[in-house]
Parts: C-alpha cells; structure tokens; sequence
C-alpha cells in the first residue's frame, strides 16, 4: 500500500508539472482551492474555489479526472450538471469564489477532481470518501458569531494526518494561515490551541468583524477541510422611560448623526385637544389686542396730524 501511493504521488508530480507548463502558456494561475479533502460516507461537504475577479463573468465548472485537459464535466454554472441533484455550483461573482457542493458521497466517489474557469486555469483537489471517521474533520462546517463577539471552531484529527503542523487559513490564501504544533499562536484576533493528547486544533477568533465574514480552511499535515464563517450584525438594547428598544449598531449610528434618539413617545401623537383649544383662543386674542393697539394709534396719530394743521390755518 506504501508502494502504491508512493507511486500514485511520483505520477501526480509529473502530471502536476504538465499542468504547470500548460497554465503557464495559458496565462496566470486563476483558481484556488485545496488540495486533499477527506470525508465519511453519505456525508455532505461544500469545496470553495476561489477566481481572479477578471474571470467573474466567466463559466464555472466542476470536473472528475486525474488530468485537467482530459476530465469530464460533472457541473458547470447556469446549466443542469451531469452530476444529478449531488453535485451544485453556486458562483459569487462580487466574491470572485464559487462553491461546489457534493451530497450523499460514497466510497466510489473517491477520485480526482478539478474546479475551473472557461478561458482561466482549474485548481487540483483529490477527494477521499471514507467508512471511517476521515483523517480531518470539524464538529461544525458552518459557524456564525456576532460582530465584537467571539467564536470557536475544532478541528479534529485522525492517524492518518500523521502528526502534521496543524495550520488555520483564510480559503484561498495561503500566506493568511496560522500554524501551530504543540504550542500557541495567535494574530491580534485569532486564537490558536492543540491538545497534545488528541491533535484536536481549537481556533478561538476574537473581536469579530463583518469582513471576517468567508470560507476558512483547517489544515493538518496535507489535509484540508472548510469551514463557513458568518458574523452578523451586533444588536444592542436601548432602555427609554416607556420602552426597551433594540437597535443594530447601523440604527445608533443613524440616531446619532441624526442628532435625536427615541424617547419612546408615538411620532404621531401631539399635544391634547384641550390644549389645542386654549393656544388657538390665545393666539386670537393677542392678534386682535395688537390690532386694537395699532388702530388707536394709527387714529390718535391721524387726529393729532389734523388738529396741528387747523391750528396752522387759524394763525395764518
């Protein structure tokens, strides 16, 4: 058995080293994924290919073979996929990632596969289904956490990762990945521990942030799985003298940019009736006594003007 996947490794270096020299004529290497993935029958896993974004608009495929230029096509973006209702493409062009998900995978669906652009390159990814528990796997393929909160992911490891450097990457970029082995590492927000005695790795991601928001994969020794990562808004409760509100961080800072903040009082509703009444009754009368003031005077002006001009005519 050691002879065998030595030798199936010594093939695959060289068919690597053609597809190398192929890509480069063709142009840049435009599709990333992982590169080994094991999981346990009928279970259901999610692979995340990430394009350049100059290949959005492109087609996407996903294709079973052990050379690239000679594979069949099992799905591809915006058609019915060969691959029946096992095998789904979905692409996020504004994300420059497309997803393949496999269901209900069997021990024959253990093979060599390819995710690839028309007109681009393909990514390499070896699939190994397993009866038994695979060689690396998660307790949770999907994680979801608030934003300033934290959240933990564990990756758990069987014999056949044969003891390597356990690594947490953001998909798709190798120069993100954290390693770790018997020790701790950590960036300002990500957390890294291994239990010695069971190889599990726990990534602990603090002061999440919406951009944290994508696909991750843990790594142990050659083995990849992925991981979804979703951070959602953070809510936050606002205690008034009637009510408790909930806000999202987007409506306090409307609030206050807004320069007010609900008092709990409807918008609809004004002062009484009565009220109403009283200052309507009061604003009637302070017109009518202003003009009663302005009259008099505009009279008592008049008369003493003619008085003055009589006196004038009588002296002359």
């Amino acid at each position: 058995m050691p002879l065998l996947r030595a030798t199936a490794v010594a093939f695959l270096q060289c068919d690597m080293a053609l597809f190398l020299i192929i890509v480069g004529l063709h142009g840049a290497v435009a599709v990333v994924t992982m590169s080994q993935v094991h999981v346990q029958s009928g279970a259901t896993v999610t692979i995340p290919c990430h394009y350049t974004l100059q290949y959005r608009d492109h087609v996407k495929y996903w294709c079973w073979g052990y050379i690239w230029y000679t594979c069949s096509t099992l799905a591809q973006s915006g058609s019915l996929t060969a691959g029946g209702d096992r095998v789904a493409i979905t692409d996020d062009p504004s994300g420059g990632v497309f997803t393949v998900t496999l269901r209900d995978l069997q021990v024959g669906d253990s093979a060599s596969y390819w995710c690839g652009v028309e007109g681009g390159s393909a990514a390499y990814l070896y699939l190994e289904v397993t009866e038994d528990l695979p060689g690396l796997w998660v307790e949770d393929s999907t994680v979801s956490g608030e934003e300033g909160a934290s959240l933990s992911v564990r990756c758990l490891s069987g014999d056949s990762t044969g003891g390597g450097v356990r690594k947490w990457c953001r998909s798709g970029d190798w120069q993100s990945c954290l390693a770790g082995n018997s020790s701790r590492a950590s960036d300002r927000s990500t957390v890294l521990t291994i239990d010695n005695g069971t190889g599990t790795l726990t990534v602990m991601m603090r002061r999440l942030e919406r951009k944290d928001t994508g696909w991750y994969w843990c790594a142990a020794g050659d083995l990849q799985i992925p991981v979804h990562i979703t951070v959602t808004q953070r809510m936050t409760t606002v205690t008034t003298k009637k009510n408790m509100l909930v806000y999202t961080t987007d409506d306090l800072s409307r609030i206050v940019n807004s320069g007010h903040e609900d008092d709990g009082r409807q918008p609809c509703c004004g002062e009484p009736a009565s009220a109403k009444s009283t200052l309507a009754v009061l604003r009637k009368t302070g017109v009518a006594l202003v003009f009663l003031v302005c009259t008099a005077m505009a009279v008592w002006k008049i008369w003493q003007n003619r008085r003055a001009r009589i006196a004038a005519e009588q002296r002359a």
